[in-house]
């Protein structure tokens, strides 16, 4: 599971990930499906925060992806100026 907050973000947004672990790739799209963030980290705790900046997004709606191995989550965000 994936919970993503605060909604609407600013500079900082949160993910809190359950039920996974290990390397888990990261990634941020804008609405036209081009790729803001790509990134992996190491998921080591359920529950386990990531911290990803959006201080330089521009306002407007973006969907998270994780994958890990065979399990994939996608929930939007929203950055508001």
């Amino acid at each position: 599971d994936m919970k993503v907050y605060p909604i609407p973000a600013n500079v900082t947004v949160n993910v809190a990930v359950a039920g996974v672990k290990g390397k888990t790739n990261v990634q941020v799209f804008d609405m036209s499906g081009k790729a803001v963030i790509s990134t992996q980290v190491n998921v080591e705790n359920d529950g386990q925060i990531i911290s990803l900046p959006v201080d330089n997004f521009a306002q407007g709606m973006y969907f998270i992806k994780l994958v890990n191995g065979d399990a994939m989550m996608t929930k939007k965000l929203v950055i508001k100026r």
